[in-house]
């Protein structure tokens, strides 16, 4: 097996040209179809993946492909963005969610939403891992939003969150969990939510594991359980 030809792009924060993106496409389909191809015997058993697949992630810049130019990212429209996708779904199933979320709500959800505090702070380092996230909307009794029962009830300047969640991805890696809750009950829809930024070594934030799933190994599924939190 070859050894990946690493792209020399320009800078992160600048444009790929249309020959850079070429070379990008070709790199990122012989990574999935040989490095992680490889690495997905070991996930099979241990249901984890490798240190190693986050570093080639990484050195791939596979964090950084569909951020915006100002946080890191290299500019690419959405025809590009879905090009790059195809060719690292060629890869294990379990790698393919991964990177998936990481060009998508691992910060898309913050860009349009978060508060610019938040924002200045936490999406400059979406582009290396520095930080991962996890997606915690489903619970149970379903997810759609209007169905959640997940609480946060305000309490001075904090909210108290309690509930439960399931089937949530990337909660072996995350460093923080956008967590969605009831904070209007009374209210119709999406009115009810409020999407919080939760770090995961918050006081009353734990992990619950579930039974080991058929495909997608490695993609770190489990519950999560908010106690007073």
């Amino acid at each position: 097996m070859e050894p990946t030809q690493k792209l020399v792009h320009t800078q992160p924060g600048t444009k790929m040209t249309d020959d850079e993106f070429q070379l990008y496409l070709k790199q990122i389909q012989h990574l999935a179809e040989n490095e992680f191809d490889e690495m997905q015997k070991e996930v099979e058993v241990t249901n984890t993946f490798p240190k190693e697949f986050f570093r080639l992630a990484i050195d791939n810049d596979l964090y950084r492909f569909a951020l915006p130019l100002k946080y890191g990212g290299f500019g690419l429209n959405c025809h590009q963005i879905f090009q790059v996708q195809e060719r690292f779904s060629r890869g294990p199933g379990g790698m393919r969610m991964h990177l998936h979320y990481a060009a998508d709500l691992n910060w898309r959800i913050m860009n349009e939403f978060g508060q610019p505090e938040l924002k200045a702070e936490v999406m400059p380092k979406l582009q290396d891992k520095s930080i991962f996230t996890c997606f915690a909307l489903t619970e149970e009794t379903g997810g759609t939003g209007a169905d959640l029962h997940t609480s946060a009830v305000r309490d001075g300047d904090d909210f108290i969150l309690n509930g439960e969640k399931t089937l949530i991805s990337h909660t072996d890696c995350s460093d923080a969990a956008y967590v969605f809750a009831v904070t209007d009950p009374d209210k119709p829809g999406p009115e009810r939510l409020t999407a919080f930024y939760v770090p995961v070594d918050t006081s009353g934030y734990e992990i619950v594991p579930m039974p080991h799933m058929m495909g997608c190994r490695g993609a770190g599924h489990a519950g999560l359980r908010f106690t007073n939190m």
